[in-house]
């Protein structure tokens, strides 16, 4: 009787283990980390391509950081960006940076932007908007037309090519709750 078991597991067993390596079998969801950004660019909290962030700053200029682990093109994206203020609709802008990582430079000196490519081209800063500024004021003044890199969107990409160990630096400048605001954040390893 163990043997019949046993001879009728195996199969099962098997093609759940092919099933899960199949490419285009549907993948288990990222987890969703919290993390907080901070204005010192040695201490930025360090993420991953495995997670899906959701990034709370205290002020503009604060970072999080990344470290290529293999060379390739990275995907980031950014959404969801909030506000901290109690008012609502939550309307507000911002810009968005990639920035270059030097581990010798002074706590004074702010790295340098990267140029990425995005929606509508390439460019060293992202415009966004949160879901409601996005919503009432630009939605409607944007149908129609190519997007540009100067629109605000409520979700874009930022897109380049890393070497492997490479660091980069990501902050959000945003207008509004002297820069308080939380966004989400992934980023993917595209080849």
């Amino acid at each position: 009787m163990k043997k019949i078991i046993l001879r009728c597991a195996l199969p099962v067993l098997f093609a759940v283990f092919v099933l899960a390596a199949v490419p285009g079998a549907p993948a288990q969801a990222a987890k969703t980390v919290s993390v907080d950004a901070t204005n010192k660019a040695k201490k930025a909290p360090e993420l991953s391509t495995k997670k899906t962030y959701t990034v709370t700053q205290k002020n503009n200029y604060y970072y999080v950081k990344f470290t290529a682990p293999k060379a390739g093109t990275y995907r980031i994206t950014i959404s969801d960006i909030k506000t901290t203020k109690a008012s609502k609709p939550d309307h507000a802008l911002g810009i968005f940076y990639v920035r270059g990582y030097n581990k010798s430079a002074t706590a004074s000196e702010r790295p340098l932007s990267m140029q990425v490519k995005t929606q509508g081209g390439k460019t060293y800063s992202l415009y966004l908007a949160t879901s409601a500024s996005y919503k009432d004021y630009y939605k409607a003044a944007q149908k129609g037309k190519d997007v540009t890199t100067t629109m605000e969107l409520a979700s874009r990409y930022a897109q380049l090519k890393l070497a492997k160990g490479q660091t980069i630096l990501m902050d959000y400048y945003h207008t509004g709750n002297k820069g308080k605001c939380s966004y989400t954040l992934t980023i993917t390893k595209k080849s």
